[in-house]
């Protein structure tokens, strides 16, 4: 409790609050707070205060995609072209308290649903944003989410594109296996599978509702578990 874990959850409108306010990190920090986990949030953003609810800190940003350029805005202090998570990310690990232990990174329904290739997201896109990480936090551990299901999404033409989110994850899947072998302290967290299609999403099939929200928590939370031997100490384990 003395040096509580400092946890910094990154993402677009999933992670941000533009549908739900604290959209999965309220749920998750009951989980955590009642298992033992002393921490906290870090980032520059500021959830509204509300019951129960008080790790509110985060890097969401609502329409927010992993590379240049940026597709939606403007988003708190970034234009529209700028509203992307390597600079973002930069941005906010140069203030030195900030530096995570922990970082929870959900990104992938804007670039996979506004048609960038998903190959090049996964191989490209996604290692670049882990290298500014990695060079800013290098003893962090990282959990990366495979993205939610956007069959029958109506934003936009998200929908059109549905089929190219398993093809990203399996992607992703190999990209972080090879960084393990590097010895990055990398995982992932499958939210693909954790929220359900036909219950856990809004009518727009994109944004997860309360119930969806409460699964990614849970999805995080058994991953956090799975890395962690107690509060303020991680192993490496494959997860």
């Amino acid at each position: 409790t003395a040096k509580p874990m400092k946890i910094m959850p990154i993402g677009d409108s999933i992670t941000d609050d533009c549908a739900y306010n604290g959209a999965w990190r309220a749920p998750l920090q009951p989980l955590l707070d009642t298992n033992g986990f002393a921490f906290t949030n870090v980032g520059r953003l500021l959830s509204g205060a509300a019951t129960g609810f008080t790790k509110r800190r985060h890097e969401g940003y609502c329409g927010s995609v992993i590379a240049y350029p940026g597709v939606f805005g403007p988003v708190y202090n970034y234009a529209s072209q700028s509203n992307y998570l390597v600079r973002i990310v930069q941005d906010a690990l140069a203030l030195t308290n900030n530096r995570p232990d922990l970082v929870l990174v959900l990104i992938g329904a804007n670039d996979i649903g506004r048609g960038r290739n998903p190959y090049r997201v996964a191989t490209n896109d996604m290692p670049n944003l882990l290298d500014v990480i990695f060079s800013n936090a290098p003893n962090a551990n990282v959990l990366l989410a495979k993205p939610t299901l956007l069959l029958n999404a109506t934003i936009g033409s998200y929908g059109a594109y549905a089929t190219n989110v398993p093809i990203y994850n399996a992607a992703l899947q190999a990209m972080v296996n090879q960084r393990r072998t590097l010895g990055q302290h990398l995982f992932l967290a499958d939210m693909y599978s954790a929220v359900d299609y036909v219950t856990m999403f809004n009518s727009d099939h994109v944004h997860p509702n309360p119930l969806g929200l409460q699964a990614i928590a849970k999805e995080w939370f058994t991953r956090i578990k799975a890395i962690s031997i107690s509060s303020t100490q991680f192993t490496s384990v494959l997860v």
